[in-house]
């Protein structure tokens, strides 16, 4: 391959890259959110007239939800510093002695993954609680 191509292959993947973390991100944000919103809204659904069995499994998924789309949020805000650090790092002709980005990249890798994790073990917790109830 060529230098030209390479050069234009990398451009695709990083662009690539781009476009599935910033889905990542939207799809969580609107799982989270709606499970959480309908979940609260259908609860009375779910349990019927009598009273909740295991109800604490229902708040330990709202805090999980919630976790997780406020580790996505603070993500997304830190991704920001991060671009804008690498741009300073391209201004002043250092992008190749540092990371690129800095430490905010390990940083939102961590939040995205945590954020997935939180909201799997809300779904987890739900699921429990539906069950149970």
């Amino acid at each position: 391959m060529d230098e030209k191509t390479a050069s234009e292959y990398r451009k695709q993947l990083i662009d690539l890259e781009q476009s599935v973390h910033e889905s990542y991100d939207k799809t969580l944000i609107t799982l989270s959110g709606g499970a959480l919103a309908t979940s609260i809204a259908f609860l009375k659904d779910i349990v019927g007239d009598k009273t909740p069995i295991c109800k604490e499994y229902a708040t330990y998924a709202w805090i999980s939800w919630s976790t997780s789309l406020v580790l996505l949020l603070m993500g997304l805000y830190f991704g920001t510093l991060a671009y804008r650090h690498a741009v300073k790092q391209l201004d002043e002709n250092k992008l190749n002695e540092k990371n690129p980005g800095g430490l905010w990249n390990p940083l939102i890798k961590g939040l995205n993954a945590f954020g997935g994790i939180t909201f799997v073990v809300g779904l987890i917790f739900f699921l429990i609680f539906a069950y149970k109830n």
